[in-house]
């Protein structure tokens, strides 16, 4: 066991001293980095992970944003974060080789691993998540669920390791497809720009775990309720339409009420507003059988909603409905009282196809 051991340690000692590229070490220098400026979205993150020592320049007084970030520099960030002792190290001819040697001993990566690690190429973005997940010790996930469309045909272990870190908001992917799937950016580099914000994210899941949790939490049904106000609404209308229409009012969601006044007309109205149980319900049925009987509109299914009324600002006070016929076309149907009789006085179609518009 013991011979194992120094094996062991020997074979990491030479994969350290044989690593292919000879960078220096970036260094600490002065903090005001010509390459950024304030207005930068990074700028705020890279000084603070500057000034924690979690990140440093590439000198010249330089931060490259715009590199892509290596697997030295990654895994480097990371045994800064944990704060693991270096000085004991072996120095090979690479400048990050303390730092991976004490990744090695804290379990981040494996010796098989570091053989075949070329210190300085571009590390995907798979294999920051699972170093993270190593250095944090959370551990796969394994589930059902397809959290990101571009995972499907992955390696299981990557997966469990993404799907564990999407849990714990250490990821949120890279955005989503047309169709709203989300998208993981599989085998997509990150550059320095981003490793200012992923050292503090990372940092700060290791100092208050909670507080962390609680915070992206919030920060992501934020923007998942953003995205769907800005393209969720469209999508959801474009499946509707792809399933038949709306035939029922079950369908009206509030967003599907929107889309329906968007959509099912070529004017916007100002006088929508919401009658009251017994008036709708009285108006409901004068259109039912007007549309049956006198239009002649077939068997199909019709939806009357009391949010699609409006009454027109001007003098006249006209009282009109939008109502769906047959899930897709858009009737315009203009309604009023004599007494105590609800009656329809004129019906026709206004959009043919609202899902095609």
């Amino acid at each position: 066991m013991q011979k194992r051991v120094i094996i062991s340690g020997l074979l990491l000692a030479v994969v350290l001293i044989q690593a292919a590229a000879y960078a220096t070490e970036p260094i600490f220098a002065d903090p005001s980095f010509t390459d950024i400026n304030e207005t930068d979205w990074f700028y705020n993150d890279v000084m603070e992970a500057y000034r924690l020592g979690l990140i440093q320049g590439i000198g010249g007084g330089k931060y490259a944003p715009n590199k892509v970030i290596s697997y030295a520099e990654y895994i480097t960030v990371l045994v800064r974060i944990l704060e693991l002792d270096i000085t004991s190290e072996l120095k090979g001819s690479h400048w990050a080789s303390q730092y991976i040697y004490a990744a090695v001993k804290a379990g981040i990566l494996t010796q098989e691993e570091l053989i075949d690690l070329k210190f300085d190429e571009g590390i995907p973005r798979q294999d920051m998540i699972k170093y993270t997940c190593k250095a944090l010790g959370v551990k796969p996930l394994k589930t059902t669920d397809t959290i990101f469309d571009d995972l499907k045909d992955k390696n299981e272990e990557e997966v469990g390791y993404i799907n564990a870190a999407y849990e714990k908001y250490l990821t949120e992917g890279i955005g989503r497809t047309p169709d709203g799937l989300r998208l993981f950016g599989h085998d997509r580099t990150s550059t320095r720009a981003e490793l200012a914000t992923m050292a503090l994210r990372v940092k700060k899941y290791i100092e208050n775990p909670p507080e962390y949790t609680i915070d992206r939490a919030a920060q992501r049904e934020k923007a998942e309720r953003e995205w769907y106000e800005k393209y969720g609404v469209e999508l959801e209308w474009k499946k509707v339409g792809e399933s038949g229409g709306i035939t029922s009012e079950e369908q009206l969601t509030p967003e599907m009420v929107e889309m329906v006044r968007k959509k099912g007309d070529y004017f916007t109205r100002k006088g929508w507003k919401i009658l009251d149980d017994e008036e709708f319900e009285g108006y409901k049925q004068a259109i039912l059988y007007d549309l049956k009987n006198i239009a002649k509109v077939g068997d199909v299914p019709i939806v009357i909603s009391k949010h699609l009324f409006w009454e027109e600002p001007d003098w006249t006070k006209d009282k009109n409905f939008l109502v769906i016929v047959n899930g897709r076309q858009s009737w315009i149907v203009n309604v009023g009282k004599l007494g105590n009789e609800y009656r329809v006085y004129l019906a026709g179609v206004l959009v043919e196809d609202m899902f095609s518009r």
